[in-house]
């Protein structure tokens, strides 16, 4: 098994021991076998039940010496217990929970959804969760946002470079440079700067728009190298940046314009990661506020 599907049952693996108990004897319950068969990504092709008997109950026999004409009622209580769980999180991606929680008759394919959900929302989740975890907790101001107005106020200019309050701010729709301190020992280093916010997943640097450059030519380093960046709407603004000594062999890394992340990126940046163990990783949070409660 190789290390991209290691990280994806370890995904797995959480959840089910998280939310789905152990039979009495110590064995994964029905639900908790279902759920770690039906939404690994080796499985994605099989149907539930079929006639060949290449499908999820044959898997679930093998395991659990499981036999059931009504794998649909074993399918509706584990995508029921999932949004027990993470109702919030899928009203806020969008799902329709009354249509998973609720299916029509005879609709078999309505794992569908919630698997989509899991990988393509969630997943990315877990993964930006395990890198910032690894982050640096003391170096809290490697990333800050500096008015690039030569209009405004010193004392203006001194509150956005050095406010300490928490959580820190930046100030909407005004236009800023974005600065990266790290230690001098990282300079000719590259860095690699993500973004998260309530639209998803973001590239920052190396992009054609911010950085065209990954590499770190001077501490501090601003961007971008033309232009500002303004923040039109209020919220939290999460940074995650990773540097490295030599850049990443990773096809989507080459120059675009702001990137979406797919699942698939995150995943490939894991693998990638996990061989470079000389590697340093900072995470700061901000919130976008109106002007006036600076």
């Amino acid at each position: 098994m190789g290390e991209q599907q290691s990280i994806q049952q370890q995904f797995i693996r959480e959840i089910a021991d998280s939310i789905f108990q152990q039979s009495v004897n110590g064995k994964d319950s029905e639900e908790k076998c279902f759920f770690k068969l039906r939404f690994d990504p080796e499985n994605e092709q099989l149907d539930n039940q079929n006639k060949n008997n290449n499908d999820i109950v044959s898997l679930m026999n093998q395991k659990l010496g499981y036999s059931s004409s009504n794998i649909q009622r074993l399918q509706t209580k584990v995508i029921q217990t999932l949004v027990n769980q993470y109702e919030q999180q899928m009203k806020a991606d969008e799902l329709d929970i009354e249509s998973i929680s609720n299916p029509k008759r005879g609709d078999k394919g309505i794992w569908k959804e919630v698997y989509s959900w899991l990988w393509e929302y969630q997943f990315p989740r877990y993964l930006w969760e395990k890198l910032r975890k690894e982050a640096d907790k003391k170096n809290q101001d490697w990333i800050r946002f500096v008015d690039d107005s030569s209009l405004v106020s010193s004392e203006r200019e001194f509150i956005i470079k050095t406010a300490k309050k928490e959580p820190k701010t930046i100030p909407i729709n005004q236009s800023l440079d974005l600065e990266i301190k790290v230690d001098p020992d990282y300079c000719n280093y590259h860095l690699l700067l993500f973004n998260q916010n309530l639209k998803g997943f973001h590239l920052i640097c190396p992009t054609e728009i911010f950085a065209p450059k990954s590499q770190i030519e001077e501490i501090p380093w601003s961007m971008p190298t033309e232009g500002s960046i303004t923040f039109i709407t209020t919220g939290t603004e999460e940074f995650l940046g990773i540097v490295i000594e030599q850049p990443l062999e990773l096809e989507w890394l080459k120059l675009s314009e702001n990137l979406q992340f797919e699942p698939k990126h995150l995943v490939k940046l894991w693998e990638q990661l996990e061989k470079n163990q000389n590697r340093r990783l900072f995470y700061q949070s901000f919130e976008v506020i109106e002007n006036s409660l600076l």
